[in-house]
């Protein structure tokens, strides 16, 4: 889907449902969280088609959104991996991305490059991105911004808020996160981790913030 000169394509994958967008323009994309397995990358590869792929990004670290990351290494080789720098121990440590918590524990490579907070910037092609650091449902949940769109993660979904039950969750701190991104335009297109994506966020700022 091509709106507003972006590019956006999005694969609900896993047993957990979740959303990987492939976002650009007509000539570089990234990736936004890879849970994919060897099979579901040959989908995502025909929606690349012949743009550049530029780097994968993750808005958390639990292991839903992370599980393809190794695969994903293999496949992509030299394309570089970034998280929030307080989730990039959920790579190497079962507890922290939940694979332990949940009895079957497993790790995976580290990101290569980490953001270290709010306000960083970077360019995918000609379109440009803010990394917004929006903890609550982990300690370095993120969102990505670009005018009229926001990647929420974990954080904002269409009918409700990421868990804040796991470790490092807060409902307090996932409650100043979604203050937030309540200050986004109304008419800005909102894409969760998982359920429905595309809704403007007025719309879901009409249902409060829990």
């Amino acid at each position: 889907m091509i709106k507003d000169n972006i590019y956006i394509e999005a694969f609900v994958f896993s047993p957990y449902a979740v959303n990987t967008y492939i976002v650009g323009d007509n000539k570089e994309v990234m990736i936004i969280d890879m849970p994919a397995t060897k099979d579901d990358l040959m989908l995502i590869d025909k929606s690349i088609g012949g743009r550049t792929l530029s780097r994968i990004v993750y808005t958390h670290g639990h292991f839903d959104h992370i599980q393809g990351s190794d695969e994903a290494r293999e496949h992509y080789k030299n394309i570089p991996q970034y998280i929030h720098k307080k989730d990039n121990i959920m790579f190497t440590d079962a507890n922290e991305n939940l694979t332990g918590y949940f009895g079957d524990p497993i790790t995976y490579h580290s990101a290569d490059f980490m953001f270290k907070g709010s306000g960083e910037t970077f360019n995918i092609g000609s379109i440009k991105f803010e990394v917004m650091h929006t903890p609550g449902h982990s300690n370095g949940s993120v969102c990505y911004y670009t005018d009229g769109h926001l990647f929420t993660g974990d954080t904002l979904f269409y009918m409700g808020v990421g868990r804040t039950d796991f470790p490092h969750g807060d409902g307090n701190t996932i409650k100043n996160s979604i203050e937030k991104i309540f200050e986004l335009p109304d008419e800005t297109l909102f894409y969760p981790g998982h359920e429905k994506y595309g809704a403007m966020l007025g719309k879901r700022k009409s249902l409060g913030i829990m």
